[in-house]
Formats: C-alpha cells, sequence, structure tokens
C-alpha cells in the first residue's frame, strides 16, 4: 500500500523567498487567526508581503495573495477596493518556477496599487496638516481659544435657542482644506455683519 506524503507551506516558503532574490524572507502568521502551519508570508524589506496558505480549503493547490498595506482609518483611507494580485500554483513544482509565478501574477498588481496607496495616504497627511494650520488659526479669535466654538451671552425667554453661538467645523477634500460654520440666535446686526463680510471682496 502506497501512501502520498503531503507537502506543507513551511516546506515550500523558505525556497520560494529564496527564488525571490535579495531581501526576501519567509515565515509562519503571527495572525492570531491564522494556524501558522497553514500560513506563512514571504516578506521584502521593503516591506512588500505575500501570503501563502496550504490547508484542506485550498484543496492542495498553494494560494498565492499579495499583502495590502493595512486601513489607515485615521486618515481615512481604505484599501479593501484595490487589487492585491493572486495566483494558485501546485505546491510540489519547482520553487523557482512558484517564485516566477508570483513575479508574473502577484507583485505587479501589488505593487501598483501599494503604490496607489501610498499616494492617498501622502495626500491624506496633507490635507489633515492643512486643517490643522486652519484650526490653529481659528483658535486665535477671541472667544475660540479654547476649541472652535464661540457663545454669546444669554438673551431672551427661551434659553439655549436664543442664545447666540456659532459652532465651526473643519473639513477637507481633495480641493483642500475648507470651514463650515453653523450660527444661530444672533441679533439682525450680528447677522448683518456676517453676511456683509461673507460677500465682501477681496
Amino acid at each position: 500500500m502506497s501512501t502520498t506524503t503531503r507537502i506543507t507551506v513551511e516546506q515550500v516558503a523558505p525556497a520560494i523567498a529564496g527564488q525571490l532574490g535579495e531581501g526576501w524572507s519567509a515565515g509562519p502568521s503571527t495572525h492570531h487567526f491564522d494556524h501558522p502551519w497553514q500560513v506563512w508570508y514571504l516578506r521584502h524589506t521593503d516591506g512588500t508581503a505575500v501570503r501563502l496558505t496550504l490547508s484542506e480549503n485550498t484543496r492542495g493547490r498553494l494560494s498565492v495573495k499579495g499583502e495590502l498595506p493595512e486601513a489607515r482609518d485615521d486618515l481615512d483611507v481604505k484599501t479593501g477596493s484595490f487589487r492585491r494580485g493572486v495566483a494558485t500554483a501546485d505546491p510540489a513544482r519547482p520553487a523557482a518556477a512558484i517564485a516566477g509565478q508570483i513575479r508574473r501574477q502577484v507583485l505587479p498588481v501589488l505593487l501598483k496599487s501599494t503604490r496607489r496607496i501610498q499616494e492617498l495616504v501622502d495626500a491624506a497627511r496633507d490635507l489633515e496638516a492643512q486643517k490643522d494650520a486652519v484650526r490653529q488659526r481659528l483658535r486665535t479669535v477671541p472667544g475660540f481659544e479654547l476649541g472652535l466654538h464661540w457663545q454669546g451671552k444669554p438673551r431672551g425667554a427661551y434659553g439655549y435657542a436664543t442664545n447666540p453661538a456659532a459652532s465651526v467645523e473643519v473639513r477637507g477634500d481633495e480641493d483642500g482644506a475648507y470651514v463650515g460654520i453653523e450660527l444661530r440666535g444672533l441679533t439682525a446686526d450680528q447677522a448683518e455683519r456676517v453676511l456683509r463680510a461673507l460677500t465682501a471682496t477681496d
């Protein structure tokens, strides 16, 4: 009775990394949701990463997927819609052949997406810097030193609704930072001064 020795990802990953060339290394996944005997990563010193999976779910095929940079919620940069580059391979193929497949099918797609994501991250950082500069500028206005909100002296018999107040929110889009201002409870004189300031030409 013959038996078939099952190939594991641990057996093939280091050899593939070696065939990819200088700067590449292989190691088991450290994600808590992965099994290290089923998932390994190929990593380059420049941060590029490729996920290798070999398990019952892949039906004996080596699943190869580019690893996109993590989403940057602090910068509102989402990465889920970007292509990562995917391939499957027979784990019994020579490591050089699998490495060649990764170079052709995975890395070009992954690197293109990674460059675009980095462009978005850089643009988002620049926008946040612009927004912070606007906030700092507005905080020099008397009454706004502690935050972007102003409350005037209470007046009238209806309390909150008639108290003069201004709330300022600094936002941004692809054209740069801009300011949203909500005003309430203004007197006619205050409202007129605001409107004249908005419509005045430089």
